[in-house]
């Protein structure tokens, strides 16, 4: 086999093959053998069909089944021969084939681009890292707090706070059941922020038993297309009113919810994760203040086939969430996020080839073993991984995370310190 090259576009490249005629006719001898096996003609036995009649009775499904044996394979090589990295599968042009004599075609592809990456050596960034301040740990215990409380039946109307189970089920304006309205039962804080205000409302004062209409106008910007802006109106079964218990916050609440023999204890190592999850997000912040940088410093056009297989994914997952999607206002809104996406992602990976940094085997294992649970062996993860096909999903994010840090040390990050803002408070009179 023979092949050669041409660029064709910046990232599409035209790949002329040939195949020398001996190993075209081994390839249709093997075929042609698979056919005689199968082939059923009157006046012979199954099996037993001269190789000409063959030849004349299946002559273009012989051709097909040759070309579709011997294209994939030829291209395989090529790339492989040529160090190619495909953005998308190749596209088959001008075959060329006569019996007897070479098998020419042209495989054209896109591959995956790379840049040369300039520009990132002495840049200057801030990196804004908000401090974790008393009150901040005081609402994470709050919610610990919340999480493990008791939940208790009572038999008094619904106070702001208590929890409220009800079967619900949608009804028109005189209360009978829509067709196909389906009864669900639901759980909700009664008087509780989150809530739609007809139910905010309607929720504190109830008592188990108690059968409700609720008229809701949803709003415009509601979250499920099919609601927002429109009207219903449900019908209300009150199943139970719910008291939370709340436990104390003390040292025995920090024994049970984390193993720590003081609530002095448990609040320093609240804020010790605070501390890390915030760094974290100022980190990944800054990271994506960088790649806008270097996207500007280093322009270059996505390969189309990328954009259109990005977003061919993300609107098949969106369709199932959504079957009545826009495509359209979808493609709008989506295209410049997947070229943003798809431009950090070849950055990164030329960054990583052009300064030659990988990730090795053992560097792998230490990740697998630094993030495997207690008593687990790290080299049962390293094989589910590896089965599930994840490993090199693992590697790939250990070389995004070192090619960051490498990044970072070229530049000047000024890290700035700030209280955490909240909203003011509001003053009823």
């Amino acid at each position: 086999m023979k092949s050669t090259v041409a660029e064709t576009g910046p990232w599409q490249r035209a790949i002329t093959i040939t195949l020398e005629s001996d190993e075209v006719e081994r390839e249709m001898d093997r075929v042609l053998s698979n056919y005689r096996k199968r082939a059923v003609i009157p006046g012979f036995r199954k099996g037993k069909v001269p190789e000409e009649l063959v030849k004349h009775h299946f002559r273009d499904s012989l051709e097909t089944d040759l070309l579709q044996h011997l294209l994939p394979d030829a291209i395989g090589k090529a790339i492989a021969e040529h160090a190619l990295q495909l953005a998308a599968p190749a596209s088959i042009q001008d075959i060329r084939f006569r019996p007897g004599e070479p098998l020419t075609f042209v495989a054209l592809v896109e591959i995956w681009p790379r840049v040369e990456v300039r520009g990132f050596e002495g840049v200057e960034l801030s990196e804004t890292v908000v401090d974790i301040d008393e009150e901040t740990i005081d609402q994470f215990l709050q919610a610990l707090q919340d999480r493990s409380a008791e939940i208790l039946p009572v038999a008094r109307p619904a106070l702001p706070g208590d929890i409220v189970e009800v079967s619900i089920i949608a009804v028109d304006l005189n209360g009978a059941r829509l067709p196909r309205a389906k009864r669900q039962t639901v759980r909700m804080e009664a008087g509780g922020a989150s809530l739609l205000p007809e139910f905010r409302e309607i929720s504190v004062g109830l008592r188990a038993g108690e059968e409700r209409m609720v008229h809701i106008s949803y709003p415009e910007e509601f979250g499920d297309r099919e609601l927002a802006g429109k009207q219903r109106h449900y019908r209300m079964h009150v199943r139970q009113v719910m008291e939370k218990k709340l436990p104390e916050l003390d040292d025995a609440f920090a024994g049970r919810v984390d193993g720590l023999p003081s609530l002095e204890a448990l609040r320093s190592r609240i804020r010790l994760r605070l501390e890390a999850e915030e760094r974290l997000r100022a980190r990944r912040q800054t990271e994506e203040a960088l790649i806008d940088l270097l996207i500007t410093q280093n322009p270059f056009e996505v390969p189309e086939a990328i954009v259109e297989r990005s977003l061919g994914q993300a609107m098949e997952k969106a369709r199932k969430e959504d079957p009545g999607l826009d495509e359209e206002e979808f493609n709008r809104i989506y295209t410049p996020m997947v070229v943003r996406l798809n431009k950090r992602g070849i950055l990164l990976d030329s960054m990583a080839r052009q300064e030659s940094i990988a990730i090795e085997d053992e560097e792998l294992d230490a990740e697998i073993s630094h993030s495997a649970p207690p008593g687990v062996d790290p080299r049962h993860i390293r094989r589910r991984l590896q089965k599930d096909e994840e490993l090199e999903r693992v590697r790939g994010d250990l070389l995004e995370r070192k090619t960051f840090d490498f990044l970072l040390e070229k530049a000047t990050v000024h890290r700035v310190y700030e209280p955490r803002r909240r909203p003011p408070s509001i003053i009823v009179p």
